[in-house]
This record gives structure tokens, C-alpha cells and sequence, in this order.
């Protein structure tokens, strides 16, 4: 006896891209969201039993504060979880807050805005401002505030930073990131080719930093 042909299952039709775009933009905005909420929350606490409440007090003493200073060494010890520079950028991100009205904005993440901290405040308004407007990755925003720092050091004719040295500060920069390496017990989850790619990948980073750091010692030594 003949046994029929299964039917094929049928399976939806793709969303159209319009709508997969929305998606893309509501994800991007729950991550957004997060980080910004988690830094103003950092930030808010410091100011409020470190500053008194007072913004004023962390614009005229900012870091320098000795008991801001205190709180970074709890981190050097291991006891804080946060790093110092991260204690910064969590403060920084409020009084820029205040200022601004930034997490309200609809592109710039927190990435973007990090990058605008130590600039004077006119062209950490004008670099945010056009990066909201014009979308700007966080490399291109990276790009921009770094001519302004090498315009206000009048540094118009220095000698151009080597690309290791750029790529070396990003990847610290990522590193302070307290994001950055989360999740680490859900490697597990991945597929064999997804482990062999990043295992060939981070070794590869390891022979170049290895490289670099022989070079390195030989500068120092």
C-alpha cells in the first residue's frame, strides 16, 4: 500500500523589512535604556551621599574628592565591583544629564557618550547634538572627539598615534566596559563552530598582544 508524501510544512513569510527594522529598533533601545539606567543610578548615589545632592560639588572637586577618592580604592581592593573609571563615567553621565537631557535622545548610547567626557562643555553639546543627529556609529563619534582633544592641545602638527596605540586604547576601553564580558557561564550554549571560531580568534589576539608586550619590554628595559 502507497503511504502518502508528507505535506511539507508551511512556514510563514518573513517579516517585511520595515517592519524587522522596528524590531531592531525596539531591541536597541531596551539595551540602551538599560545602560543608561544602570549608570544614572550609580551616579545619582554618589552624587546624592558623596556630594550631598549637589552637582555643583562634583563640578568644582570631581574625582579630587577625598571621599570619592576612598570609594576608588575600595575598587582597586577588590571590595567594589565597579571600577574607578567607571565610578567617573556613571557621575559624569548625570551631570552631562542634567545638562543635556540626553537619555531622552533616540540614538546615542551610552557608548556615544562616554566618549565625550573631559571635553569642555561646548563641544561635548556640539559633538552629542550632531551625532544624534546624524546617527553617528561610536567609531565615527570616537573619531570626532578625538580631533577636538587634538585641537584643544594644539596638537595640529604632532606626530600621527601609531594604530596599535589606537586599537590597544579601544580595547581597554571595552574592557572597562562592565557589560563587556558578562554572560561568560553561557559558552556552553554555543555550537562547536561558533566555539572554534572564537577560540582561533582570541588566539590569535593572544599571539599579538604577546608580540607587542616582548616589544614593549625590550622599550622599557
Amino acid at each position: 500500500m502507497l503511504v502518502p508524501a508528507e505535506t511539507p510544512e508551511l512556514l510563514p513569510a518573513p517579516l517585511p523589512e520595515a517592519a524587522l527594522q522596528e524590531v531592531i529598533e525596539t531591541l536597541n533601545s531596551y539595551q540602551k535604556e538599560a545602560g543608561f539606567s544602570f549608570a544614572r543610578q550609580v551616579g545619582r548615589l554618589i552624587v546624592d551621599r558623596l556630594y550631598g545632592g549637589e552637582l555643583g560639588g562634583w563640578r568644582s572637586r570631581g574625582p579630587k574628592d577625598s571621599s570619592f577618592q576612598k570609594l576608588a580604592e575600595k575598587s582597586e581592593e577588590g571590595s567594589l565591583l565597579l571600577s574607578a573609571s567607571a565610578l567617573y563615567r556613571c557621575v559624569a553621565l548625570v551631570e552631562l544629564e542634567a545638562r543635556l537631557g540626553i537619555s531622552t535622545w533616540k540614538h546615542l548610547s551610552l557608548s556615544h557618550v562616554r566618549l565625550v567626557f573631559g571635553l569642555p562643555e561646548g563641544d561635548q553639546e556640539k559633538l552629542l547634538l550632531q551625532g544624534e543627529d546624524r546617527r553617528w556609529t561610536v567609531e565615527q563619534m570616537e573619531k570626532q572627539a578625538e580631533k577636538l582633544r587634538a585641537l584643544r592641545k594644539g596638537a595640529r602638527g604632532r606626530r600621527r598615534q601609531p594604530a596599535f596605540v589606537k586599537s590597544i586604547g579601544r580595547i581597554r576601553r571595552l574592557l572597562e566596559e562592565d557589560e563587556a564580558f558578562v554572560d561568560l557561564d553561557q559558552v556552553g550554549s554555543l555550537d562547536p563552530e561558533e566555539a572554534r571560531q572564537l577560540s582561533e580568534a582570541l588566539r590569535k589576539m593572544q599571539a599579538k598582544c604577546g608580540e607587542l608586550l616582548g616589544i614593549l619590554g625590550e622599550r622599557e628595559g
